[in-house]
């Protein structure tokens, strides 16, 4: 049950960077079926930034979306761009996360300090440890309109924008936009993938992506 009506001071958080890489092989899919390919640096962390122009330029490539993965503690924080779905990569596939409570990002929330947050994110992971005489073993559900300190006690307040469904592959994720995430974790400029949508033959198409890219990305399917 979600009782808290306030946030509290925060800790400060060690970060590190990662990125994303599924255990599917171009050969284990069938071009037909495909709707999403992955681009991932073949080495490295980040995909280069001139990546997504030359991307959108492929035939057969219908919409590019970029972002930026960060290993953070307790939950992993992942940049995305405003009007983008929240999706989560298993080695099952691409899972886009939806929302329970509040709203999903718009155009003006590009570059502001606000989150979207999984089923499983608490006040307490980001440092509250509620008022005289609460009960210590109660945890607090971050809720809509809520504050909380991603990156330390020097870091800005993140106001929660919306809550995720209960879904246990995104439910301990926190989602912000893509220029914020940059800004924040100094990543200035910089995506660790792109999910490229793909209109018509998947295969064709990846070949295709992965030869306007060269060997300095992997391009993998994601879903089917």
């Amino acid at each position: 049950m979600r009782t808290m009506t306030r946030s509290g001071g925060l800790g400060v958080r060690r970060i590190s960077m990662g990125c994303v890489l599924v255990a599917l092989s171009l050969g284990s899919w069938s071009g037909a079926e495909a709707a999403v390919l992955e681009v991932t640096p073949a080495a490295g962390e980040t995909v280069a930034e001139e990546t997504t122009a030359k991307a959108k330029a492929v035939k057969g490539v219908k919409k590019v979306e970029r972002y930026l993965l960060i290993k953070a503690k307790p939950h992993e924080v992942i940049g995305v761009e405003v009007e983008a779905p929240l999706r989560v990569v298993t080695l099952q596939g691409v899972v886009e996360a939806k929302l329970d409570t509040g709203k999903a990002f718009r155009k003006e929330d590009e570059g502001k300090n606000v989150a979207i947050v999984g089923s499983k994110v608490y006040a307490e992971d980001y440092g509250y440890r509620g008022g005289a005489g609460a009960m210590v073993t109660m945890k607090h559900l971050l809720e809509v309109g809520q504050t909380f300190k991603l990156t330390g006690d020097a870091g800005p307040r993140i106001r929660v924008l919306g809550t995720l469904a209960s879904k246990p592959e995104a439910a301990e994720r926190v989602f912000l936009p893509l220029p914020t995430a940059q800004k924040l974790f100094d990543r200035a400029g910089q995506v660790s993938h792109l999910f490229v949508v793909v209109d018509g033959d998947g295969e064709a198409t990846a070949k295709d992506l992965q030869s306007a890219l060269g060997s300095g990305v992997q391009v993998r399917a994601v879903s089917r």
